[in-house]
């Protein structure tokens, strides 16, 4: 009850002395602050949440939050400037109250006005099939220089275990970000701070008999913009998770978060009661499916296929469903199911053809940096496989790429850590990255010289992750076909047109996806009086990987790739060539590539390979990645000279 008033307290007296202080303070600021942001048109004045972590009468643990959010406009112009802001709710995260208004600049008078179009929307992504996550819109109106845009919230938290991040920074300029946790102490918690190697997060930690209070702020908070191969915003960005460690009750201490064990026990509780009674409509298409199968490998490849091919994905986003796997059952009558639903069938099916040691298994995709060791939380995961192991190694079941070949992890998983069940026990295991030989795109292609065009044959072969990752770009695309194909052989200039061409292997996962095609280039080579110049690399992979040197977010390139290229041009008649380019073998710690020009009598041959040895590039990188790129870069732009005869 204390609380409660408290909060009460807090949202209506503390909001009015916040209201009228701050429209003294900031309005005499503005100049100030756009004289030190002259480039911004918007700034965070303060974005804080305070969570409140308490036992309720019936010894539940409860969470509530309050959140305030203001923003000043420093500039007269729209650009740059948002017009919506929104908060996130869902079951789980019920919104309890909220706030939005606009606070006139010194012209109006400090004009108080209450939001008046607020709409719920969903919270859109294209692969959630139901979802009760949604976006509750706030559409501001009339703003201008000075104006500041408010909009304050209240959350209940249905589930204490799955909370939220706290980020420190953002896109735009914010003199003050603050978390404040409000803990009963009969309650611990656990935080840990990322990314914040110059402590720029000031903690302070106040109590009295009922309560502690943990106030984390950062003051003029560097800025992160969207930048382009972002790895994800957890690699850099200085943010915050706290978890609940442990509540006692009458003097006994019930631990939760804080290690693994805790974390597999909250995870088994989701997976306890599935897939408990047997289906004999699903039992028998599995033994009908596997029966040819002389091996255990060959049974779960047919039944990864099977998961791959003939389940949909969709994704579910609506409370508990968004953890729970599906019955087997349920996944096989509908044909569609999340990443959850198709590892919940493919161990059963599992089971039913007899494959030991097939298991549901947790992991976070790439965009995610954390390992189970420093975040034994929810927050550590955000995906769900299968897992089959054998002799000791483990083969990491992704359904939800439907192209990666069956023994390959998908590309989004790579070099992650994954949390195998096995009843009470459970195994972390990292997922291997692939060799850039495992990924590789092998071109082979001859042309001749028409005039100022270029014409030719070739074949293109890709494995690997290199296949899955252009055959589920393909996989959406219905129309112009050729166009993409076109992006894909990216040879020459901006002037190709493939004439034809024929794709193998679609199907067979198990060989490489190969396109035959004819192509031509128009306006490909330089004329200068009796000499003709003609650049041999009509394919310069990586090149346009040089990224800005004062770029502050990892970029992932998402796999290792081996590219290889084995050209022949054709001399034309009565011409001699005067110059070929020197041969070229380069390695550092980025890239490696070598060069080969071969010349005989009647042709040019060209050979080069390039591959990339890093599939992430840290910010303190760039510049010595950046230099690797400029040399090839400068080795690719090499040209021929060939001269009348």
């Amino acid at each position: 009850m204390i609380q409660m008033n408290w909060q009460k307290f807090f949202n209506i007296k503390l909001s009015l002395i916040f209201f009228l202080s701050s429209l003294i303070s900031y309005s005499q600021n503005l100049t100030e602050l756009q004289n030190k942001y002259p480039d911004e048109s918007e700034i965070a004045l303060e974005v804080s949440e305070h969570y409140f972590i308490s036992l309720n009468k019936n010894n539940e643990i409860e969470v509530k939050s309050n959140s305030v959010e203001d923003y000043l406009l420093l500039k007269n112009t729209s650009a740059g400037v948002s017009i919506n802001e929104s908060l996130v709710f869902s079951e789980l995260i019920s919104v309890t109250a909220f706030e939005a208004y606009t606070i006139g600049n010194e012209a109006e008078k400090f004009k108080k006005t209450p939001v008046k179009i607020i709409v719920d929307k969903p919270y859109n992504s294209s692969s959630v099939f139901d979802s009760d996550t949604k976006l509750k819109v706030f559409t501001f109106s009339n703003l201008s220089q000075g104006t500041r845009k408010v909009l304050k919230h209240n959350l209940d938290f249905k589930d204490p275990m799955l909370l939220h991040r706290f980020n420190f920074t953002a896109g735009i300029p914010s003199v003050s970000r603050k978390i404040v946790l409000t803990v009963d102490k009969s309650i611990e918690i656990g935080y840990k701070i990322f990314n914040d190697t110059d402590h720029l997060v000031k903690l302070t930690t106040e109590e009295n008999k009922k309560n502690t209070t943990y106030t984390f702020v950062i003051n003029d908070a560097p800025i992160f913009r969207n930048e382009p191969k972002t790895a994800g915003r957890s690699y850099e960005l200085p943010h915050l998770h706290f978890w609940i460690s442990s509540y006692t009750i009458k003097g006994e201490k019930t631990p939760v978060f804080g290690k693994v064990e805790g974390l597999y026990k909250y995870y088994s509780d989701f997976i306890k009661n599935v897939n408990k009674t047997e289906d004999p409509a699903l039992k028998k298409f599995t033994l009908e499916l596997v029966k040819d199968a002389k091996t255990n490998d060959e049974k779960m490849e047919k039944i990864f296929k099977f998961a791959q091919e003939q389940i949909k994905y969709v994704a579910f986003e609506s409370g508990y469903e968004g953890f729970i796997p599906r019955n087997a059952s349920l996944v096989f009558e509908r044909k569609f199911g999340d990443c959850k639903d198709m590892s919940s069938i493919m161990t059963e099916m599992a089971k039913y053809a007899e494959v030991p040691n097939v298991n549901l298994t947790w992991i976070g995709t790439r965009e995610l940096p954390y390992s189970y060791e420093e975040l034994p939380t929810p927050a550590v995961d955000n995906h769900m496989i299968a897992t089959y192991e054998r002799n000791g190694e483990i083969i990491f079941l992704d359904a939800t790429d439907s192209q990666v070949p069956f023994g390959l992890p998908s590309e989004f998983i790579q070099g992650k850590e994954a949390l195998i069940s096995n009843g009470d026990l459970f195994k972390i295991v990292k997922v291997p990255t692939l060799t850039a030989d495992q990924n590789k795109y092998e071109d082979v292609y001859s042309y001749v010289l028409n005039g100022n065009k270029i014409e030719g044959k070739g074949k293109l072969k890709t494995n690997g992750l290199t296949r899955s990752y252009y055959l589920n770009v393909m996989s959406d695309i219905s129309k112009n076909r050729k166009k993409y194909i076109e992006g894909i052989l990216e040879r020459g200039n901006d002037k190709l047109n493939v004439v034809s061409f024929t794709e193998n292997n679609i199907q067979d996962k198990t060989l490489p996806y190969e396109i035959d095609y004819i192509f031509e280039n128009d306006n490909y080579v330089v004329h200068a009086g009796d000499e003709t110049y003609l650049n041999m690399f009509l394919h310069k992979p990586l090149i346009d990987l040089i990224f800005d040197e004062e770029r502050k977010t990892t970029a992932d390139l998402d796999r290792l790739q081996n590219f290889e290229f084995k050209t022949a041009f054709k001399i034309p008649e009565n011409t001699k060539v005067t110059y070929v380019p020197e041969n070229v073998t380069f390695e550092d710690a980025f890239i490696k590539y070598k060069i080969n020009f071969n010349k005989t009598a009647n042709e040019i041959l060209l050979n080069y390979t390039i591959e990339n040895k890093k599939t992430y590039i840290k910010p303190s990188e760039v510049k010595s990645w950046n230099e690797s790129l400029k040399k090839l870069k400068s080795n690719l732009n090499e040209t021929i000279v060939i001269k009348k005869a």
